[in-house]
């Protein structure tokens, strides 16, 4: 690849763990010679389904994210082929692209996806944003068409998007589908951040797809996404004891319920009788 002519990358994933290794190394070296270390691994633990239509319908029900309805086809090239060519024959043809490529046509069809001096608020379609949602304030000053204000209005805009979002409803479970809302202002810096969404909603870890959710004004629905897979966590975990009072062993399968249990007998501490699990070391 020309963006990498020296191959520095050429072996990324590797190079990763092999620096992960090495960190854990030193962190040991610090560590008394009779302490017990466990390392857990939170990767695998979640399963979850693309989300984003979700989002931007719930902000469009609410009238936050307008809809753009341009006067006729863009009698560009990209415009013909739009009105033309099917969506799903134009995801295919997309996947054939160069990568600088098809991100140009997703900020190209972001920008004419809805009307930004009308929406106060939108979805920012990312590669993670699949699997939760990121969004914006259409903020003056910041955005090149804000019409939210600064200061109350934006407060009042953030405030009533994070109740909407926990309001929604899984038909499937009969649960809220929306396990929490992260706003960066206040948070992690002073004042709604110029790079960051304004708000991350994580949804709740599922196993089916989420065709539809239910809120207080109606029901929301979304098609199966060109891209659709589940985010590659498996059930799977991972982890590793190593200390004076465990006996070494090879491999074995237990319960992520048998962490506690274990931990606590590492401690010298008689786990409750009504705590699940049990414990994964012993023979």
């Amino acid at each position: 690849d020309p963006r990498d002519p020296h191959r520095q990358l050429a072996h990324g994933v590797r190079t990763v763990y092999e620096e992960a290794d090495r960190d854990i190394g030193e962190i040991q070296k610090l560590l008394p010679p009779d302490s017990t270390e466990v390392l857990l691994s939170l990767y695998g633990v979640k399963d979850q389904y693309p989300t984003q239509e979700l989002s931007q319908r719930l902000l469009e029900l609410l009238g936050y994210q307008v809809p753009f309805t341009g006067d006729g086809v863009s009698w560009s090239p990209l415009g013909v082929a739009r009105h033309l060519l099917p969506e799903s024959l134009r995801f295919q043809i997309s996947a054939l692209l160069p990568d600088r490529l098809q991100q140009s046509l997703l900020s190209s069809g972001f920008a004419r996806s809805m009307d930004f001096r009308r929406s106060r608020a939108f979805v920012v379609p990312t590669g993670p944003g699949l699997f939760s949602s990121h969004i914006r304030v259409n903020l003056k000053g910041r955005e090149p068409t804000g019409c939210v204000a600064p200061g109350r209005d934006y407060e009042e805009l953030i405030n009533d998007l994070e109740r909407q979002f926990r309001a929604l409803i899984d038909p499937v479970t009969g649960k809220p589908a929306v396990a929490s809302v992260l706003r960066t202002a206040n948070e992690f810096i002073d004042g709604p951040s110029q790079l960051l969404p304004d708000l991350f909603v994580h949804w709740k870890s599922s196993r089916h797809f989420l065709r539809s959710v239910v809120h207080p004004q109606g029901e929301i629905t979304q098609r199966r996404p060109h891209f659709f897979r589940d985010s590659f966590h498996g059930a799977p975990g991972f982890a590793a004891f190593r200390g004076p009072a465990i006996e070494p062993s090879a491999s074995k399968d237990c319960s992520i319920l048998d962490i506690a249990p274990t931990l606590l007998r590492l401690l010298g501490e008689p786990p409750s009788a009504s705590l699940p699990g049990r414990d994964a070391l012993a023979s």
